[in-house]
């Protein structure tokens, strides 16, 4: 079902004591109960894991990256400032899935 998506919030929404798990599918059916990994032709799908520390900022994305890599795990994407506002790192699942660690950098300035 395109569109599709969760999100969970753990404390106020986006506020400084929360946490916020999101995923979306990408438009495809889930792959049927049990199918072997090599017949699964469907969506990769993206899980967002928005990170707070207290008393970090935009740093803890980055941090979280080094974590990762230095267990084995090669990033997607390195950690970057986004045009939408938020600081992201990217890594795969063995399946293809996204799973993107992300600080959100506030509203934009005008």
């Amino acid at each position: 079902m395109p569109g599709q998506s969760a999100h969970v919030y753990l404390g106020d929404e986006l506020g400084n004591d929360s946490a916020q798990i999101m995923f979306h599918a990408r438009g495809h059916p889930p792959a049927p109960p049990g199918a072997p990994q090599s017949d699964r032709p469907y969506a990769p799908s993206e899980l967002l894991i928005h990170l707070l520390e207290k008393g970090k900022g935009k740093e803890v994305v980055d941090e979280w990256h080094d974590k990762i890599v230095k267990l084995g795990v090669e990033a997607k994407e390195k950690p970057e400032d986004k045009p939408w506002n938020c600081r992201q790192a990217t890594f795969n699942d063995p399946d293809g899935n996204d799973l993107m660690f992300y600080f959100w950098l506030g509203p934009p300035n005008k």
